[in-house]
Parts: C-alpha cells; sequence; structure tokens
C-alpha cells in the first residue's frame, strides 16, 4: 500500500478520530465552502436534492473485491483490495494490507515502518458488507439494545435487510439500527431519509453521515458513492421509513415511535461486544 503516491490521502484519510475531527473540518471549510456562502446562485430546485455532490464513482470503480481475514487478537490482514472513502476522496486498501490495534485504542495500517491510523470503515465492493478498524457502538431502538461493535469486525448488510455481525469466525444476526462512534459519526445499517439546512436525500443501507455541531454535515451515499457536503445550520435528523425512530444528528438522541426521547451513549468501552 502506497499512500502517498497512489492517491495522497494519507493525510486525508487514514487518520484517527480527534485529528479527522480537526483537520478534516479546516479542509472543508477551506475547499468545500457551500455555494450559497461564496455568494453563488443554486440551480437546485427540489429538495430532495443537496446543494454539493462529490463523486467518487470513477476511482471506486478501479477497486477489486474485498475479502477480509482475521489474524486472531491485535492484528488484521486483509486478503484482497479494498477502499475507505471520506471527504470526497477513495484511498485503496492493497491486498495484504496489515492492521495492529495497540494498547492504547488506536489502529493502525502498517506498511513496513510506516504506520497510519485509521478509524474509516472498509468497504467490500462485492458485498454490501464493511471492515471495522474501530470501536462501535450498535443501536437497535426496536427493541431498545445497545452493544459494542468490537475492532476487525465484519458487518454485512444483505438484500433483503438482513444484518450480521461476525468477528473471529462468530457471527450474530440483530436487528436493524445504526452505528455510531460516540462522537459524530453514524453509519446506518438500513434506509433513511437524511433532513438538514431545509434539504433532504434518501439513503440506502451502509451510507454515513459526520455531523459536527457549528461546523458541516457530511454524507455519504453508499449506492452512487457520492459525497454532499453542507455547511451546517445546527439541524440534522435522519428518519427510518417506518416511522419507528428518528435520530437527531447533531443532538446525539433519537426519538422513538411513541415519541419517547433517548440520549445516545458515546463510550462503546462501556458495552459488552456483541460478538
Amino acid at each position: 500500500m502506497n499512500w502517498n503516491s497512489k492517491l495522497n490521502l494519507k493525510e486525508k484519510i487514514g487518520k484517527g478520530k480527534r485529528n479527522a475531527r480537526t483537520d478534516e473540518a479546516e479542509r472543508m471549510q477551506a475547499h468545500y465552502v457551500p455555494r450559497q456562502l461564496r455568494g453563488e446562485k443554486l440551480s437546485l430546485k427540489k429538495p430532495q436534492q443537496l446543494i454539493l455532490a462529490l463523486s467518487a464513482v470513477a476511482v471506486v470503480a478501479a477497486v477489486l473485491i474485498v475479502v477480509f481475514t482475521v489474524n486472531y487478537g491485535s492484528n488484521y490482514t486483509t486478503k484482497e483490495k479494498g477502499y475507505q472513502c471520506y471527504g470526497g476522496n477513495t484511498a485503496e486498501i492493497a491486498s495484504g494490507t496489515r492492521l495492529e490495534r495497540n494498547g492504547d485504542g488506536q489502529t493502525f495500517f502498517v506498511e513496513g515502518e510506516d504506520r497510519t491510523e485509521t478509524f474509516l470503515p472498509i468497504y467490500s465492493v462485492k458485498r454490501s458488507a464493511m471492515l471495522l478498524p474501530d470501536d462501535w457502538l450498535l443501536f437497535t431502538p426496536r427493541d431498545g439494545g445497545i452493544n459494542r461493535v468490537a475492532y476487525f469486525s465484519e458487518v454485512l448488510c444483505d438484500q433483503y435487510g438482513a444484518i450480521t455481525v461476525s468477528k473471529n469466525g462468530k457471527s450474530v444476526k440483530p436487528q436493524q439500527g445504526f452505528l455510531y462512534d460516540g462522537e459524530n459519526f453514524y453509519i446506518f445499517l438500513e434506509p433513511v431519509t437524511i433532513e438538514f439546512n431545509g434539504y433532504s436525500m434518501e439513503l440506502p443501507a451502509l451510507s454515513y453521515a459526520e455531523a459536527v455541531y457549528g461546523g458541516y454535515m457530511m454524507v455519504y451515499n453508499y449506492e452512487t458513492k457520492e459525497f454532499f457536503i453542507e455547511m451546517s445550520d445546527g439541524t440534522g435528523t435522519a428518519r427510518v421509513p417506518s416511522g419507528d425512530y428518528e435520530i437527531s444528528l447533531m443532538g446525539d438522541s433519537m426519538t422513538l415511535y411513541d415519541g419517547s426521547k433517548k440520549l445516545l451513549a458515546t463510550r462503546p468501552d462501556l458495552f459488552d461486544p456483541i460478538v
């Protein structure tokens, strides 16, 4: 894997949570300023469309199938190529890439002496699946469940909407819901409708949103491989078609079908791993 020569994304896509939150916010404010903030007229006429679309289709088309193989414990090796997406950029994960987890709860890509911290999901092209380099919280609102999806787990969403979480040869099938990193990042495990800044869009399962209060909203559409970035007005919700629950992306809370509201837990380490 050569992050510098292939896509020059080492500083853009491979960082850990803290740097990704600060540096990416500053970079997007510098390079992806929404058109209404630049004084340009908007050409969109329907509220279902968003203002900025950064397509990653051309890059992703060149990425091969991802199949993962686990080295039990704190190491993990990818068997074939994968990819990560962030901020309108896509980076390939080469076959045989090593990941290591240290005692401080950080995960790194390892290539010789080069170590690059990462928290972003690694997507499979052939299957509707992803590998999680970090710990995430899994919320299943319909049954009130909260579990930790441990680092190096694979999450698969099949064509029927069923979810499978696997690690070390073991697997479970939880109800539908969403993943949350405890800060600003949400991965949806079922279709949702995102609304913010007066706009709305429909997203398929495995799409994600990063919502930074007082900063920006970034949305990745898993099906189209497009990014949508908008400076936030402080609003932002994700609602499932059934109406069973709605997530406040900026408020780190959710509202259930009966109107009751719950704050989201923010520490994956306080929960037992689901598998």
